[in-house]
């Protein structure tokens, strides 16, 4: 259930000054006028929306059905969400252009000077009515930190609804070409599903120069060198979870108030939350991930492994 200023109701009785020294008092005076908890699900993405300096960067494969952690330097997976619904996403163009019908984007050289320093396309998710998975990640969010060795909650990642994949250029300036005949042909997003999760990465190569506009006809590696063409480098930026520590901690002092314990899922399975399952302790290291390839031989993501 999404929140709006529109569920508050203006004529909501003020509590008595002696009322307002218990909490029980408070939240219960609270629900009876709308869900208190609905409310702090409002507040945590407005928060996830004006937050800023929170972007970090992970190689490989994502997912938005996913917990990850930030164990510096590198980013881990530590929980799955099982939703409720089949999860449906829209990717949109490279830099607003649509992508052909083998799904293959490709830009003229001379738009891209035009474009800025960098190229990027989004990742997001439908948010389906009642599929609750903000509210299941505030239910649990401190179920996943009791048990996944956490130090601080804000290095765990629940992206949810949103993830950017971006090419970033080595230079800052791309050179002035005569020749306009010169084409970024830039691969399709990999989608792999893995045991029923969806899982995102860039294709193995992300992108290729050309001077025919199907990309037909690749350039060498000396001849992009020759012309001055950037390297690109992929990255897939992505925003800390959802809720600030602020969010979370009132998340929990209400599951507290109802008579659950945050650190469990008691919560979330009695409002019918999807659940989230933390993964075995071997799957928190690079090591224990195999590489998962297509018919061509070419990494599209990670499997768990045996």
């Amino acid at each position: 259930m999404s929140y709006s200023s529109a569920n508050l109701d203006r004529n909501i009785p003020g509590l008595h000054f002696a009322d307002m020294q218990s909490g029980m008092n408070t939240v219960d005076h609270m629900d009876k006028h709308f869900s208190a908890f609905n409310f702090l699900e409002y507040m945590a993405s407005l928060d996830f929306k004006v937050r800023e300096g929170f972007v970090e960067q992970y190689e490989g494969t994502i997912s938005l059905e996913v917990v990850y952690k930030y164990t510096r330097p590198k980013v881990v997976p530590v929980a799955q969400l099982h939703p409720l619904h089949k999860n449906i996403y829209k990717i949109s163009g490279w830099a607003g252009y649509k992508p052909d019908a083998d799904r293959w984007t490709r830009i003229p050289y001379f738009d891209l000077k035009k474009i800025g320093q960098f190229l990027w396309c989004s990742i997001s998710r439908k948010v389906q009515v009642k599929d609750f998975q903000t509210l299941a990640w505030l239910a649990q969010v401190h179920y996943i930190f009791q048990r996944t060795d956490g130090d601080n909650l804000e290095d765990y990642y629940f992206l949810d609804t949103h993830v950017e994949f971006e090419l970033d250029p080595l230079q800052s300036k791309f050179p002035s070409l005569a020749d306009n005949h010169i084409f970024l042909c830039i691969a399709p997003i990999n989608i792999t599903i893995i045991d029923r999760k969806t899982y995102f990465s860039f294709n193995n190569p992300s992108y290729i120069w050309s001077s025919s506009p199907d990309g037909s006809e690749a350039l060498s590696h000396d001849m992009v060198k020759a012309l001055g063409l950037p390297s690109l480098t992929p990255y897939i930026h992505c925003m800390k979870g959802i809720g600030s520590g602020l969010i979370h901690q009132a998340a929990a002092e209400y599951m507290k108030y109802k008579g659950f314990d945050p650190s469990t899922q008691d919560y979330a399975q009695s409002q019918g939350y999807p659940l989230f399952e933390i993964l075995p302790s071997a799957s928190q290291d690079d090591d224990h991930f195999e590489t998962v390839k297509d018919d061509n031989d070419q990494p599209v993501g990670l499997h768990k492994a045996a």
